[in-house]
């Protein structure tokens, strides 16, 4: 019997697992453990283009988003900042605690400086230049980088943001880049940046075909599901886990095959509050 992998790389999920099919057996894996039983807190560093196609619609999608991420931050340190970028990088929130965030006004501030060019090279350099840990200390932190549209005539050139992305990006649990109606080729820019720059594991880039409403309200929901399975898959207890990728060796009937592989997944995720169940 040829050796099969059960890979949970990309399909874990909280409250939702993972089903390997293996001949006639199937293995299935759920998360024992909400999102809101982890140890520790998060920090979320928004940053919203705020060109001038951002106006109306796009930017009260943006704004909602934002409310319903911080309604679902529940953990009393749990924190957010924000920067919007245009023509000029504001930021509009420094780092705090969620349940000291006046959304009403972010939200009323926010929509006073929506117009102009996307400097998005100025944005990321000036955001990872003025990004400081220590502020956030202990939370696993996050950035939720938002744009409509791609780089245009910014002060600082490509290599500059790379650097800085490469340097940055190791003091962030996950870099969530969302593209919301970009081209295709502002969004390969995009990638040529964090491309061999970043670790590839490090960041994730969800793109939609408009900055409409409801496509803008999708893809802050992907983003916090990527914030909550890094959040569950490390932070129970503080462990990181190296691998998700288990090998089940067997041979004979595929059953044995099933058995295996679930035996030596549950003796690598000990570490990990995962119930396996094997039908």
């Amino acid at each position: 019997m040829a050796l099969q992998t059960v890979n949970t790389q990309d399909s874990l999920r909280s409250g939702q697992g993972f089903t390997a099919v293996i001949g006639d057996c199937k293995i299935s894996a759920t998360y024992t453990k909400k999102f809101q039983q982890r140890h520790r807190h998060v920090h979320v560093m928004l940053v919203i283009d705020a060109s001038g196609s951002m106006a109306g619609a796009p930017i009260e999608a943006v704004m909602q988003s934002v409310s319903q991420i911080a309604g679902w931050l529940k953990h009393p340190k749990d924190s957010l900042s924000m920067w919007t970028f245009n023509e000029k990088i504001l930021h509009k929130l420094y780092p705090r605690l969620v349940k000291k965030v006046d959304l009403n006004r972010l939200h009323r501030d926010v929509k006073e400086h929506i117009g102009g060019l996307t400097r998005l090279n100025d944005a990321l350099y000036t955001v990872m230049k003025s990004w400081q840990p220590k502020e956030v200390a202990g939370a696993a932190s996050f950035l939720v980088f938002l744009t409509d549209g791609g780089e245009n005539n910014s002060k600082y050139k490509k290599h500059q943001v790379q650097k800085i992305l490469a340097d940055s990006a190791k003091q962030f649990d996950k870099l969530i880049f969302l593209t919301a109606g970009s081209s295709e080729g502002e969004i390969a820019y995009l990638r040529e940046l964090l491309q061999n720059k970043v670790n590839q594991n490090k960041y994730v880039i969800r793109s939609a075909g408009s900055n409409g409403s409801h496509d803008i309200r999708k893809l802050f929901e992907f983003a916090q599901q990527v914030i909550e399975e890094v959040v569950v898959k490390y932070y129970y207890k503080g462990a990181e886990v190296e691998s998700s990728t288990f090998q089940g060796r067997g041979g004979g009937r595929q059953k044995d095959l099933a058995r295996a592989a679930l035996n030596d997944i549950n003796a690598n995720m000990k570490r990990m509050n995962i119930s396996l169940t094997f039908n």
